[in-house]
């Protein structure tokens, strides 16, 4: 994981059942939280955004043999 350069992963702790990531505290709010909380209309430009950002970083994932089996709304990230 270090090796992605996401830049905010700060320490990796790895056993045989868990992988867990530390890193820094953010401002980023969950998206599925953004958006409940936010009123405006979503343009079809910020969504083709956020789902090419996800394409992106999953790929990049895959790239590196490594799949995050847990994609949801949740634990996407937005500023």
């Amino acid at each position: 994981m270090k090796l992605l350069n996401y830049g905010n992963i700060m320490e990796i702790y790895e056993n045989v059942q868990y992988l867990q990531i530390v890193s820094e505290i953010n401002n980023y709010k969950e998206l599925l939280d953004y958006l409940k909380t936010e009123k405006e209309q979503y343009t079809e430009y910020f969504v083709s955004c956020i789902i090419k950002n996800l394409f992106n970083t999953v790929a990049d994932l895959h790239e590196n043999q490594i799949i995050h089996r847990d994609i949801k709304p949740d634990n996407i990230l937005i500023k």
